[in-house]
């Protein structure tokens, strides 16, 4: 009987009658270990070569596998010059972000002076910065313009906060007239609870929080109260104060 070169999808020869459409492949089921996953019955025997790692599968003449091989000589030269212009496309991306990078890292150190954790605009632009350099995608103007609006809030905020001070002593006993600029209400564990921003004449910064709705907003008054801390919040020096009285 005339036997004719066939290969397999491996690149396996095998010679075979004339008619052959089919010749032993590696199983893509168990990929040639003759093992797939358990069940009680055939253990972890693979049902598409019955363990012996080894199916039918389509065969190729010596005209067929040469085509073949030109064909995914043309898909990987293909996929290779789409992976350099990728590649390229990347760079190019990078390059163009680069003076935004620094600008984005540049205003986080500035936002990170003094500061013990992170605040909420850092982890914006971190993150930003991060998917920027990850996925290789150029800023929108969108963003641009974000970055810029963050470190001038910053900037203003700090010009604001050098005009405040702290004031008193802790644990001083003072009077002053203040004015309630900004009134939260909250609930705790303990029940309802209230936090007041409230300036003087000159601009200082107090910060009360208790349970007594001392003052409505925008309302003024003469209170006496006790220097309990001196804390910096976004840039603006606060003197939190306890034990109120409005006289």
């Amino acid at each position: 009987m005339e036997k004719i070169k066939m290969y397999n999808r491996e690149g396996d020869v095998y010679l075979v009658p004339v008619g052959t459409k089919k010749v032993p492949s590696t199983c893509y089921r168990c990929g040639g270990c003759g093992e797939y996953s358990y069940n009680q019955i055939d253990g972890t025997v693979c049902y598409g070569c019955n363990g012996s790692g080894k199916r039918l599968g389509k065969g190729y003449t010596e005209k067929q596998w040469q085509a073949r091989q030109k064909r995914e000589e043309a898909k990987r030269r293909k996929a290779e010059e789409a992976s350099r212009k990728k590649e390229a496309e990347r760079l190019e991306i990078r390059k163009a972000n680069a003076p935004v990078d620094d600008r984005i890292i540049e205003v986080v150190e500035l936002l990170m002076e003094g500061a013990s954790s992170p605040s909420k605009s850092v982890r914006l632009l971190t993150d930003m910065l991060s998917r920027a350099r990850t996925l290789s995608r150029p800023y929108t103007q969108k963003q641009k313009d974000l970055v810029e609006k963050i470190a001038s809030d910053h900037l203003k905020l700090k010009e604001e906060g050098a005009k405040t001070s702290h004031v008193g002593e802790i644990g001083q006993r003072m009077e002053r007239e203040l004015t309630c600029k900004r009134v939260y209400e909250g609930t705790s564990h303990y029940g309802l609870f209230v936090i007041l921003t409230l300036e003087d004449s000159e601009g200082n910064t107090f910060v009360y929080k208790g349970s007594k709705p001392l003052l409505a907003k925008d309302e003024s008054a003469v209170i006496t109260f006790t220097v309990k801390a001196h804390e910096t919040f976004r840039e603006v020096k606060q003197t939190i104060i306890n034990r109120p009285k409005v006289k």
